[in-house]
């Protein structure tokens, strides 16, 4: 992804946890059904609350819109991790690239 920001997924303050400190899972902790970065890449990473796929090529919604600067988890959002006029999933496929996309001002604590 975004070579400068490779330090997390979020930002620098959020890098010990997927988001933020009240979800006690780990960004890839084992305790989630679908890891990450899982092979059924089709199935949501939090489905049940959203309903869409996080990384999904089917539906090609945002996580991270550039429109939606909602979070990922906001509950009424239900968009996929990934936007489709990012042109970058999430995680590739390669796995090479850095979990942050653009920037953390979707992705904060505030929620």
């Amino acid at each position: 992804m975004s070579g400068d920001e490779e330090e997390s997924y979020m930002s620098g303050d959020e890098e010990e946890s997927y988001m933020s400190g009240d979800e006690e899972e780990s960004y890839m902790s084992g305790d989630e059904e679908e890891s990450y970065m899982s092979g059924d890449e089709e199935e949501s990473y939090m489905s049940g609350d959203d309903g869409e796929s996080y990384m999904s090529g089917d539906d090609g919604e945002s996580y991270m819109s550039g429109d939606e600067e909602e979070s990922y988890m906001s509950g009424d959002d239900g968009e996929s991790y990934m936007s489709g006029d990012d042109e970058e999933s999430y995680m590739s496929g390669c796995g090479g690239e850095s979990m942050t996309v653009g920037g953390p001002r979707a992705i904060q604590s505030e929620w």
